[in-house]
């Protein structure tokens, strides 16, 4: 199976464009963006797949969501459960907002470190 310890640079599509870093280290996802927390857990499935889910949770008001602007919605904090394809330093996930049909961000995670 894949090692994905490291650090990860996440780029949201489509809705908004936008970016974060998170931490994988054994299973668990640890990170953050301008203006949200991210909390969570992965495993690898198989070989090239992953599974997981996290929390996002708004620490800070003056960022956008990567929803856009919600209208009369109003997501402090939601879970997304997550279905990934493994392509060496690249990680591209589908993710769906538990409890919200239609929210459905696109996340390409890219290995910044280790650099081998």
């Amino acid at each position: 199976m894949e090692n994905l310890d490291g650090v990860w640079r996440a780029v949201y599509e489509p809705e908004t464009s936008g970016q974060g870093f998170v931490v994988l280290r054994q299973g668990r996802i640890l990170g953050c963006d301008e203006g949200w927390f991210i909390e969570g857990s992965y495993e690898v499935v198989k070989a090239g797949r992953l599974t997981g889910r996290i929390r996002v949770s708004r620490y800070n008001d003056a960022g956008e969501s990567i929803f856009g602007s919600f209208g009369p919605v109003d997501l402090r904090s939601y879970s997304l459960a997550l279905e990934g394809r493994i392509a060496g330093r690249t990680i591209e996930i589908e993710a769906f907002v538990i409890g919200k049909p239609g929210l459905s961000p696109r996340i390409r995670l890219e290995k910044v470190l280790p650099r081998s």
